[in-house]
């Protein structure tokens, strides 16, 4: 930067310089100072938004519609070593009375004992199978013909079925265990290896004397005349209590195991205090920003923005507002003992609180708190039941008529001929390829005489055991006429069923290439006599995004064919909860392109943009300022010294004349 120093005025043309552009430096000072003051509203009003984020967090635990923290529950067993349970969705609260007669085990057999793991064993075949699995057919020659080279043969095979070789202190033996327990997945084993010769021992697997029967768990309920015996292939047992499993730890014949179902109102209950807390610390987070203290004079960083107060009053009135369509005792948060303090805070009557959760208020139950706060729907008919719904799912003023014009259909296909009373299965009518659910999978049978049932129940066992279906299933039915019909478990267009070959086909009546695909639900919602569409997805119907009122709307339809009349199946209540409401509110403030939230940070950034933009261009004009003035200082300092200069030298001329007084 340019400087002049007066040296040659002897001015202080510095702070003359410095004192003609104070004014400006003062103006550009009060523009940084506004500045500041945005920024800082601006990082205060982040802090309110970052408790609002966290508002609608604690909300979300309480709004599920599937998973509810109202609907968990506390499970308890009396002998947690003998067995335990889990739940798989909604449970009913009960006391149930348990038995484990018998644990699943895997089947075990081991090989006569050969003097090392490298002895020699004869050539041939061993074809190995575990119940209704692929078979394995293990070829022993050259390449693998010792007891490890066996072992080790079968464990490549991959078929559901393990070697080992175990030592028995005299030798060694190949243990087979099935990968999967029951009677079900019992071992097969066929023979084929040569007889004894030279320095070469046949392998031989004594089916009739196992190292370990297989067995099936077996668990008894109650314990009287009419006590229900359950059979599971595992260790785990589900379906005995609706949505319940039990895990199986051990046996324990006749000593009976208390399994209790509780709702677990800790759960509930920390939701609710969660909600409460992220709440109050919200209204406080606004209170302190926005407060004013006379006594000391001190505001608040967002005193007089009025958004924020305008963003408070919307989400108290919404705590407020009673939920439309429940019951009266129950549709204010007073009724659980959440009570407005003066200040605008939550309080939480805790022993209020224990008691709805718990039960102990008349007719008032969980379910009654879930719709307190959730976004929930009754159904007039038990086949049209409400899954879900999103913040665009409105609630209903009146209910909503729920027309079905379709019910969900499975993939089916049935026999042209009735099964022959006995079947016989051997190698000539074992096999099959057929596709379930778009997976194509080929199965064999066991050999052996089966009837009618039997063989039903075979096709379908044999067809779940096989892994590549990854929980696709299927079921076998008998029908009265002695047909034999497959069907499959799921319901829609990814129901499909195709019988495309094999040696089996004509012994169970079909003749191969025959197919079939089911439907989904199809159907619509009628809101005051005008029609919302709706889209199925097999069992599912779901309203169209664009619906007025349904839109997201879920149900599940459980209807058939012969549930469908040419009106409505149901009338549908759907109700939005304190909770659903708020967080249908929170979301449209933190939208970002259209939430008030975002507009108020839009405007503080560009309020501090504009005054930078000022800024920036004050800086222009006080550089432009600074340099006329430096250069018009300059220009003075120059030609005062030329003057000077001037002077010097007129002295000396002055200097060098004659004295005329001399003359």
């Amino acid at each position: 930067m340019i400087t002049i120093d007066g040296l040659v005025s002897g001015i202080d043309t510095q702070a003359i310089l410095d004192g003609l552009l104070q004014i400006q430096k003062q103006r550009l000072d009060r523009l940084t100072l506004q500045k500041q003051e945005v920024l800082t509203k601006q990082a205060a009003f982040q802090g309110i938004e970052a408790s609002v984020v966290s508002f609608r967090s604690a909300i979300s635990r309480l709004v599920r519609s599937r998973g509810s923290v109202f609907s968990q529950s506390e499970i308890t067993s009396s002998d947690d070593s003998v067995v335990t349970a889990t739940s798989k969705g909604e449970v009913a609260p009960g006391v149930f009375h348990v038995s484990v007669e018998s644990i699943a085990r895997a089947h075990q057999v081991a090989s006569q004992s050969l003097s090392t793991a490298d002895s020699l064993v004869t050539q041939g075949t061993l074809e190995i199978r575990s119940g209704n699995g692929p078979v394995a057919t293990i070829t022993v020659d050259d390449s693998n013909d010792t007891l490890q080279g066996v072992t080790d043969s079968i464990n490549a095979a991959d078929v559901g079925v393990s070697a080992a070789i175990i030592q028995d202190g005299t030798g060694y033996r190949i243990l087979l265990t099935a990968d999967e327990t029951g009677t079900d997945n019992e071992l097969q084993i066929t023979n084929n290896l040569a007889a004894d010769n030279g320095g070469a021992t046949q392998v031989l697997f004594d089916l009739n004397s196992p190292v370990q029967e297989a067995a099936n768990s077996i668990v008894q309920l109650g314990q009287g005349a009419g006590a229900i015996q359950a059979v599971s292939q595992d260790t785990q047992l589900d379906g005995l209590i609706p949505n319940l499993s039990l895990d199986l730890l051990k046996a324990a014949p006749g000593e009976v195991v208390t399994i209790q179902i509780r709702p677990d109102t800790e759960a509930s209950k920390t939701a609710i205090n969660d909600f409460v807390d992220a709440y109050n610390s919200l209204i406080e987070s606004i209170a302190q920003q926005t407060r004013y203290v006379a006594e000391t004079d001190q505001a608040g960083v967002l005193l007089g923005e009025n958004a924020v107060l305008d963003i408070q009053n919307r989400i108290q009135s919404a705590l407020q507002e009673a939920v439309g369509g429940i019951d009266g005792k129950l549709n204010r948060l007073t009724a659980i003992g959440i009570s407005f303090n003066d200040d605008g805070t939550l309080l939480v009557d805790s022993g209020r609180l224990d008691d709805v959760l718990a039960g102990r208020v008349e007719g008032i139950t969980s379910k009654d708190v879930q719709r307190l706060f959730a976004l929930t729907g009754e159904s007039t008919n038990s086949g049209v039941s409400f899954l879900l719904g999103s913040s665009r799912t409105l609630p209903s003023s009146v209910p909503y008529e729920v027309d079905i014009s379709r019910a969900a259909e499975r993939a089916e296909l049935t026999g042209a001929t009735s099964l022959a009373a006995s079947t016989v299965i051997d190698g000539s009518n074992d096999n099959a390829v057929l596709t379930v659910d778009s997976q194509q999978i080929e199965i064999n049978l066991e050999h052996g005489t089966y009837s009618q049932a039997e063989l039903v129940d075979l096709v379908a066992s044999t067809i779940n055991s096989q892994p590549d279906l990854l929980g696709r299933r299927a079921t076998g039915i008998l029908n009265g006429d002695g047909t034999f019909t497959l069907r499959s478990d799921s319901y829609g267009q990814t129901s499909e069923l195709t019988l495309e070959s094999g040696t089996l086909l004509a012994s169970i009546g079909f003749s191969g290439g025959e197919t079939d695909k089911g439907v989904d639900v199809a159907g619509r919602f009628l809101v005051n006599g005008v029609a919302e569409d709706a889209s199925g997805s097999g069992r599912v119907l779901t309203g169209l995004s664009g619906n007025d009122h349904t839109a997201d709307l879920q149900l599940l339809v459980t209807l058939s064919a012969g549930d469908i009349t040419p009106d409505s199946e149901a009338d549908l209540t759907v109700t939005q909860g304190i909770g659903s409401r708020l967080d249908s509110l929170l979301g449209k403030l933190l939208d970002v392109d259209n939430g008030q939230l975002g507009i108020v940070k839009r405007g503080f950034d560009a309020r501090a943009e504009s005054i930078q933009t000022t800024i920036d261009r004050q800086n222009e004009t006080f550089d432009l300022q600074r340099d006329r003035l430096l250069r018009e200082l300059i220009s003075l300092e120059s030609a005062i010294s030329q003057i000077q200069n001037t002077s010097s030298l007129l002295g000396a001329q002055l200097a060098s004349l004659p004295n005329p007084s001399r003359n």
